[in-house]
Parts: structure tokens; sequence; C-alpha cells
């Protein structure tokens, strides 16, 4: 015979825990002595908003088991749905429904009072069943606060009926929190620019948007960071719930442990015990999702199974003062599958007396999601002892309190199809199997449908239903006994569809493959004939720069000889003359022979510069714009960043396009001024030639194959690098080379 929960035992229970923890408790009681003042009556509100966000990942966790299975997504579908459940799970509270109503008879109450405190009776009559009186009482709290100057109880009042419609489901609740955010001002309390941050986060968390909502939580918790106000503290308790909640979802075990853990320290400072509850269950919950992920810590185990008891302790101690009756169902419920999940078989007792206390209080508030997942743990105990049709019974039982929901949850309907077929295989009960397999089949493509799954999701849907479809078929071959053909027909159309994908892909690569290599040869035939050309470049700026080194030395040695023997012969001839005439012509002639000797000495330089071959580009071109400034030409040369580390072929190269384009600038463009600059920027070199001329038509260059233009676009070649031309009339020419060093 079970041992079934009886008063005197729990109340035995609870004191033990009560005297383990005899320091909070001492400083709870003092915290909560008397009735709550009407600031907190408003932190309770944010109890009830926060609790389920709590609870419920619990309550997956807790039915992952061969009768049930949940994923995340169910997670958020459930969160909304109990919330919208909420009116219909609280119990009425006169004594503070009188407290509030004796505070608006006050005839000397200010304004901005009356109007917070009608927000907070309006919320007091939403949550005891009188939906229709706590919405008008709101609305008439909003038209009131709509007269007065200051916008901040306005914000506040907005953003209290927000949540209410978004519980209601009214549409218009976003446009009421946009009216809340908009209503804010510079000069608005910190406090109720905090509320109105968690009432953005906490819609956006219903919204599933949750890191829109820990972003407006975070912003919320700046508001209320440096207050001690017990209301404050009390809301940021709930921030703290609903943060450990969002990171709960996401997996981060680390900070579920931290809110969890803030969330309990704010709420033992508001001295509020329906926060403590609360809060308690967090870290609960939080030390059991740590033992899921590491057994070997048994502390884990045992810190979770200490915080359920001190959790349902509080709300023993104090429940007169705790307004939602279905936080003990969610605690008890929690604790038994602890037992039930991590916990030999002989404590079930122990789990059976928790169950009990679900059992009565979930039937109690109408919480059928905590009755479902008591008969579901009811149903695993009956499954591991081989007790058929009393896991029928219970998995029955769970399925026709799910369906008394409100929105009976799709998922939890699935899985208890799914526990209930495998219950009637285990009985041979291959008619009844065969029918909750195919509701199974049933709920699974509507909840694929609300879904939306996206593709790879889509895929593994479309799998496991294979899958499905192939134990249906088994199953109605145990019934009817010829299905046969039918198998061997679907095996070999699948066969048969499965090698033509293989073929189709296989197509499909090759001729990838097959595109690929001729892309391959393509660009390999590019590069050669890329490298031959460059080839021919090189040989024809090889030819020419040799050519020009070899006319160079021959002007120098030859001519240059020539002239200098020719000066020496003139100069010896002044003293010979016998007139003045004569000594002036032969002067003259000198001074001529000294100007061919200069610009003999600038066709050479010019033609191969020496100041290159040794000093380098920069200090050629340099020496260069220096030569033809003496000759009056307005040119200036920069130089940046320069590293001297290119190859002297290349200096060459990049030279002789210099001097191009300058003297193309000094012939054509009638230009005052002319600039040149050398700049190294980390792997590419950049050469720039501007003037401020007339320009040139470049198209018209390009079709006369200007054969200076094309000298310059074939050096640019050689170099791998680019050439960009920007001419006008009015703006001049302005010429961009760009190669790499490599």
């Amino acid at each position: 015979m079970e041992k079934r929960f009886t008063s005197t035992s729990m109340e035995k229970e609870y004191n033990l825990l009560t005297q383990k923890s005899q320091n909070e408790e001492m400083r709870l009681n003092g915290a909560i002595q008397g009735s709550l003042s009407l600031a907190v009556e408003m932190a309770i509100f944010n109890t009830f908003l926060t609790i389920f966000g709590i609870a419920l990942p619990k309550i997956f966790h807790m039915i992952q088991n061969p009768a049930f299975g949940f994923n995340a997504k169910v997670l958020h579908t459930l969160l909304c749905f109990f919330v919208c459940l909420m009116p219909g799970i609280l119990p009425a509270q006169i004594d503070k429904q009188d407290s509030l109503e004796r505070v608006l008879q006050i005839k000397n109450l200010s304004i901005g009072e009356r109007i917070l405190t009608m927000g907070r009776l309006g919320t007091h009559y939403y949550f005891n069943r009188e939906q229709a009186k706590g919405n008008k009482l709101l609305k008439d709290a909003v038209e009131r606060a709509e007269a007065l100057p200051d916008k901040q109880f306005l914000a506040r009042t907005l953003a209290v009926q927000a949540m209410m419609l978004r519980i209601q489901g009214d549409s218009t609740a976003t446009s009421k929190l946009a009216l809340a955010l908009n209503n804010l001002t510079e000069g608005s309390a910190a406090s109720i620019k905090g509320y109105v941050w968690y009432a953005k986060g906490w819609m956006e968390a219903r919204d599933e948007q949750l890191v829109e909502a820990t972003a407006s939580y975070i912003k919320a918790l700046q508001y209320y960071d440096n207050s001690e106000a017990p209301t404050d503290v009390a809301t940021k308790s709930s921030i703290f719930n609903e943060l450990y909640s969002i990171y709960g979802s996401w997996g981060d075990k680390e900070n579920m442990e931290k809110y969890a853990r803030l969330g309990l320290k704010n709420a033992q400072k508001s001295g509020d015990p329906e926060q403590l509850a609360s809060s308690l269950y967090s870290l609960a919950y939080t030390f059991e999702e740590r033992y899921r992920t590491d057994s070997a810590n048994q502390s884990f185990r045992d810190s979770a199974e200490f915080y359920y008891k001190r959790s349902i302790s509080t709300i023993t101690l104090h429940e007169n003062r705790i307004t939602p009756r279905s936080q003990l169902p969610f605690n008890a419920l929690g604790l038994a599958n602890l037992y039930s999940e991590f916990y030999p078989l002989n404590y079930k007792d122990t789990a059976r007396r928790y169950l009990d206390i679900a059992l009565k209080e979930g039937l109690n508030s109408k919480q059928y999601t905590v009755v479902t997942g008591v008969y579901g743990i009811m149903g695993e105990y009956a499954q591991r002892e081989n007790r058929w049709d009393d896991a029928e019974h219970y998995l029955n039982q769970a399925t026709m309190y799910n369906q008394m929901n409100e929105m009976p949850e799709l998922a939890t309907q699935l899985h208890l199809m799914q526990a209930l077929a495998t219950v009637a295989e285990k009985k041979e009960d291959y008619q009844s199997a065969l029918v909750y397999y195919k509701n199974y089949l049933s709920y699974y493509k509507q909840q694929f449908d609300k879904d939306k799954m996206t593709s790879s999701k889509e895929l593994e849907a479309q799998y496991s239903t294979e899958l499905k479809e192939q134990k249906l078929i088994m199953l109605e071959e145990q019934v009817a006994h010829r299905k046969t053909l039918n198998v061997i027909y679907i095996i070999l159309s699948s066969t048969i569809f499965i090698a033509l994908i293989f073929l189709f892909q296989a197509y499909r690569q090759r001729s990838k493959s097959f595109k690929q290599q001729r892309l391959l040869h393509r660009m390999e035939l590019d590069n050669i004939k890329q490298e031959h050309k460059i080839s021919l470049l090189s040989a024809m700026i090889d030819g020419q720069e040799n050519e020009r080194a070899r006319i160079a030395r021959d002007l120098h040695d030859g001519l240059g000889g020539l002239l200098s023997g020719l000066k020496i012969e003139l100069s010896g001839g002044v003293a010979l003359a016998t007139t003045e005439n004569t000594k002036v012509l032969i002067r003259n002639g000198l001074s001529r022979i000294d100007q061919a000797v200069d610009e003999l000495r600038r066709i050479s330089r010019n033609m191969m510069p020496e100041i290159l071959l040794h000093y380098g580009l920069a200090e050629a071109l340099n020496e260069y714009c220096r030569s033809l400034k003496r000759s009056g030409v307005n040119i200036t040369c920069q130089v940046f960043n320069y590293q001297q580390n290119l190859s002297k072929n290349k200096q060459v190269v990049i030279y002789r396009i210099a001097q191009e384009l300058v003297n193309n600038a000094v012939k054509y463009a009638k230009s005052s001024h002319i600039l040149v600059e050398l700049r190294q920027e980390q792997e590419h070199l950049s050469l720039t030639v501007e003037d401020d001329g007339i320009g040139f038509d470049i198209e018209q260059a390009k079709k006369k194959k200007s054969s200076g233009l094309q000298n310059i676009e074939a050096r640019a070649v050689f170099l791998n690098g680019t050439l960009h031309i920007d001419s006008s009339s009015d703006a001049g020419t302005s010429t961009v080379l760009s190669c790499p060093f490599s």
C-alpha cells in the first residue's frame, strides 16, 4: 500500500526545513510582519507575471521521459499559454481589495497616488476573476492620467494596461506600450522608467523576442540600480527571474544560476514571501539542471532538493500572504519529478506524497498542466513496474486534463499518444496501438505545420515521419497479416527513388566537376597568355632600355668627347685672335658649345639616368623634377613612405612612365602646375601625375592608338598594375598607376 500524503507528515517535514533555514526565515518574518504595504501590492502583480516563466521549464524537463518529451519551442508556447490562464487560477484576497478601496476614499490623496492606486486595484480585480471591472478601472486611470501635464503617471498606467491586454490577447497591447514609452521624459522618475522598460521586456519575452527582451530588462535594471524601495527591489527580483528563465531557454547554466541568486537576494530584501518562493524555485531548478549535465556531482541534486523544500516551506508558512496558489503545485511537482528522475525507485513513496500535493492543489487552482504532469509521472512509475493497465489509465488521465486546458498543448498530446502506443504494444493490444500511432502521426503533422520549421528541420521531420509510417505499416501487418505485397512495393519504390536520387546527384557532381575543370583550363590558358604577353613586354622594354643605355654611352663618350675637344681648341684661339670681334665670335662659340654639352648631358641622363641606378626611383624622380623646374616648368614632386625595395627593372619602368606623363603635360596640356606623387601603401605602390591644363579626349586618343598612351599602358601591364586616367577641359588631367610589389 503506497503511503499517501497527510497534513501531519507534511507539517513535520515543513518544521524540519524551517529549522534548517532559520536565519533566512527570521529575516523574512521580520520584514513581512503585519499586512503588506501598498507599494508591495504592485510587486505581487510582478510575481504573477513571472512565476509561470520560472516554473514552466521545470515542467518540460519533468515530462521528458518515455511518456513525454518537449523542445525549446514548446517552452515558449506554453509560457504564453499559462500567462493567458492566470485570471482563472488566482483566488480573491478580500482584505487587500478593501485596503486599496479605502485608500481611494482618502479625500486629500494626491492625483498621482490616486492614479497608481487605481492601477493596482484594477490589476487586483483582473486577477480575481473580475476582468471587466479591472479593465474599466484601468481605463479610468488612463483617462485621469491623460489630463495631467506630468505624463509619467500616464506612462506607468499604460504599461500596466498593455500587459493586461497582452494577457487577454488584445492586439492593441503593442500600441499601448508604445504610448507608454513615448510619454516617458527625462524628468520621469527612475522607478517609473524602469517599470515601463520592464513591461517592454515582459511583452517581448512573451512574443519570443528573447534578445530584445534581455536588452529591455537590462535597461530597466539600470534605472532601478540604486533604489532600495521595497516595490523597486521586488520588481528587480522579478526581472532577475525573467532573465533566469530566458537564459534557461538558451541553455546558459552559468547565467541561470547568476540571475537565480540575484533574484533570491532581492526577494529577501523586498520582504515579499511570494517573490522569495519564486526565487527559491528558480535556484532549485538551476541546480537540477546542473545535476542533469553533471550527475557525478551529487551536491547539485541535494541542493535542488533543499531549495525545492525551502520554497514549499515558504509557501506553507505564508499561505495567507501568497496570492497565486499555483506556486505550491508547481513546486510540489518539481520536487516529485526530482525524486522520480534522479532518485532510486525506493523514493517512490516520497515522490508520491508531493504528487498528491501537486494533484490536489493543481485541481483546486485549475492548473491542468500540473495535473497532466502528475499523471505523467505516475504513468512512468507504472511502466517501470510493468503495471501496463495502470500506466494506460494514468496516461489517459493526463490526456484528458491536457484537453481541459483552454489551449491544449499539441506537443504534450503528441507524446502522450506515443506513450499510449508503447503501452498498448506491451499489452499486445495492436489494434489500440495502431489507433494511438495514427493519432500520433496526426498530432505530429499538426505540430509540424504549427512550428513552421526551417528547411533543415523540415527534412528531419520528414525523415522522422517516414520512420513512424514504417512502424505503422508493421503494426498493420500484425493486425491484418496481408500487407506483405505493399511493404515490398514500398521498399522497391523507395530503393528505386533513392537510386535515382544518387544517380542524379552523381550526374550533378560530375557536371559540376567538368565545369570546374573547364574553368581551371581556361584560367590556365589566360595565365599563360598573360605571362607570354608580359614576357614579350619585358623583352621589348629591356631592349629599349639597353638601346637607351648604348645611345647614352655613345653620346657621352663620342659626341661629348668631340665637343670637349672642340671647346679646348677654340679656347686656345681666343689668345691668338687679333681683333676684338674675332674674340667675341670665339667666346659665343664656346658658350654654344657649353649649351650643347649641357643638352647632351640632359639627353644622356634622360636616356639612362645614373642617379636612378645608384640612388633609386624616389631620388631620380626628385632630380628629374628639379631639372625641369630649373628650366622654368612649375612642377612639384612628393614621395610618401617609399621603401626602395622594388627591382631595378620595375623602377626604370615606373620612371619612364613618369617621364612620358610629365613630357605630355609640358608639351600639350598648357598647364600652370604639374604634380608628381609617389606613394607606398602596404604591398602596393602608386604613381600619380596631375596637371591643371586643357585636358584631352581619352576615347579619341585610344581610337587614334596614340603611341605614347600605348607605351604607358604596355608598361602598366608589365608591372601587373592598373592605369586610371581622368581628364576634362576644366580640371586638367590626372593619371594614377597602381601596382603590387610582388
